[in-house]
């Protein structure tokens, strides 16, 4: 069988946007925080120091949820699947044979894996038509043991 690779977009809903202004806000508060210090020069210098990584950060962070319908959360593979976990970590990799039940809840695919561990799919994260057929998908390609 000849399999299509394909790849889950991050819906573009109103949480990222949501998740990205209260970025803007720790970015703000960095900033202020960081000016009073360059009128005044009296703030001990590691408090100054987090405040600038704060400030980092939260536009690093901001970036990235509003970029979030641009990356792929879900990518299926021939022999695995991937999901994305941030911007810093790599994404998980798991195997379908390793996959020994799939459970469809409310607003969530679980995948319950041989090893014990478990893979959550959080499907308000995808657009409607890709929660379908990802379900589908994963549906044909994942054989459940029932040992």
């Amino acid at each position: 069988m000849n399999f299509v690779y394909k790849n889950y977009p991050y819906a573009p809903n109103k949480k990222w946007i949501k998740k990205a202004w209260g970025s803007l806000w720790g970015v703000i508060s960095s900033a202020g925080f960081l000016l009073i210090e360059a009128v005044n020069d009296t703030l001990p210098s590691v408090l100054v120091f987090l405040a600038a990584v704060i400030l980092l950060s939260g536009v690093w962070q901001m970036v990235g949820y509003f970029r979030m319908p641009e990356k792929d959360y879900v990518r299926l593979e021939e022999e695995r699947m991937t999901f994305d976990k941030g911007t810093v970590l790599p994404r998980k990799s798991v195997e379908y044979e390793k996959v020994d039940k799939m459970s469809d809840m409310e607003d969530l695919i679980l995948l319950k894996l041989r090893d014990g561990q478990e893979q959550e799919i959080h499907t308000d994260w995808l657009e409607e038509q890709d929660y379908k057929e990802l379900r589908q998908t994963l549906s044909e390609r994942i054989t459940i043991s029932n040992t």
